[in-house]
């Protein structure tokens, strides 16, 4: 997992063992499921437990038929099958690869006793914590003016004079970022709404992932 939607956790989700639910929606039964495909401790300490969720939704669907008569609209219900990848780590947080894919987050609470709930993350107070990041991308809003909300591309775009400076001082809603952490670089985008879509290293697997969200992003999310 390079990408994924972080979840912050309130309670505990202890051990994490494959299981199965069943409820009824409009009359048709629906199934969902947690497979748990590999559990890992990192040289850091992080105890990380990675799988697969998926869950049974009832969707309406809508059919046209054309005819002498006219149009004839008609809608139906059908079974839809949502799926995705998913960590967690330990009691901390856990990670789905999408949005679409938060429906984990309620497998999981509504099993172990738990509220999983999708972070929201302070990007001020993170890039800030970061040592000399370069930004790439900047997405901003809450400007009182003509554009009162934008995206901006280009390396080191907060470094453009008056223009630079004006962006850097409003809300943003996602960052493009490179920074060195331990002789290490990354290229990343971030948003406020707690994805995360690492693009360096290349070779980073879901435990160097966790290990950047548990050291980097989650001291800076609510």
């Amino acid at each position: 997992m390079k990408r994924g939607v972080i979840g912050r956790i309130d309670g505990g989700l202890g051990r994490i063992d494959s299981f199965s639910l069943t409820r009824e929606e409009e009359g048709v039964e629906l199934d969902a499921m947690v497979d748990v495909q590999r559990v890992k401790r990192t040289p850091n300490g992080l105890d990380i437990t990675m799988g697969r969720a998926a869950r049974e939704d009832v969707a309406e669907t809508e059919s046209v038929s054309l005819s002498t008569g006219g149009i004839t609209v008609s809608r139906d219900a059908a079974v839809e099958t949502a799926h995705t990848e998913f960590l967690t780590v330990g009691d901390e947080f856990a990670a789905v690869g999408s949005s679409d894919g938060t429906f984990a987050f309620d497998l999981l609470g509504d099993r172990f006793g738990a509220d999983v709930s999708r972070a929201a993350v302070d990007l001020d107070s993170f890039w800030l914590d970061l040592e000399d990041p370069t930004p790439w991308k900047v997405g901003f809003y809450g400007h009182d003016g003509p554009v009162e909300n934008g995206v901006v591309h280009g390396e080191g775009v907060l470094d453009d004079g008056v223009f630079g400076r004006a962006i850097a001082d409003l809300r943003k809603n996602q960052l493009g970022l490179r920074v060195d952490i331990r002789d290490r670089e990354y290229k990343f985008l971030i948003t406020e709404s707690g994805y995360l879509e690492l693009y360096q290293p290349r070779e980073m697997a879901a435990a160097g992932f966790a290990e950047f969200v548990a050291d980097n992003v989650l001291p800076h999310t609510s």
